[in-house]
């Protein structure tokens, strides 16, 4: 969303990452099947599972391992992760919008820079912490003060890239919201 004249570059953070998040949240959003998924047949029955729980219209319009389906007239396509979860392999469905006319805009400096907050908030409080840790008692200045201040920061990427790829706009449990 463009800011106007009135509000200002500091005005209207909140509505703005109200949007930005809406519009992420339609762009791609992952759930956890009942059943394992490892054929296209079990994959569909997992769309269709999920969609009834959602109330969703959703209709298949390509079968297979990456299927692409349409909700309410919008296209994506699905894709099935595994992950360990208590040493027990489970089945994640991230699904990502196809149709470009339907992705969101990050055409202002602004949307871009709260995208890029909203995802890397693992990897800064990871940091954040870290450097309340090593600050104060002067640990900045030693190798491995430092070597301990890049494993964090390498343990907030990863936590980011893991909870966007497998956990972001997790719709289990939760109502559709249009």
């Amino acid at each position: 969303m463009q800011t106007t004249a009135a509000d200002g570059w500091f005005t209207g953070w909140l509505r703005d990452y109200r949007t930005m998040t809406r519009a992420e949240h339609r762009y791609s959003f992952t759930f956890t099947p009942d059943l394992p998924v490892t054929t296209p047949a079990e994959f569909t029955d997992a769309l269709f599972a999920y969609a009834k729980e959602q109330n969703l219209n959703l209709v298949v319009t390509r079968e297979g391992m990456v299927p692409h389906f349409t909700i309410d007239g919008v296209e994506y396509r699905a894709i099935r992760r595994y992950y360990p979860f208590r040493g027990i392999p489970t089945a994640r469905i991230r699904c990502v919008l196809c149709d470009p006319d339907f992705a969101p805009a990050q055409t202002s400096l602004r949307m871009r820079f709260m995208r890029l907050i909203h995802y890397a908030a693992p990897a800064l409080a990871a940091t954040a912490v870290a450097l309340l840790f090593l600050i104060p008692r002067g640990l900045l200045t030693t190798w491995w003060g430092l070597l301990l201040l890049v494993g964090c920061i390498a343990a907030g990427i990863c936590s980011a890239w893991y909870n966007t790829h497998l956990f972001y706009n997790d719709k289990d449990h939760q109502p559709h919201c249009r």
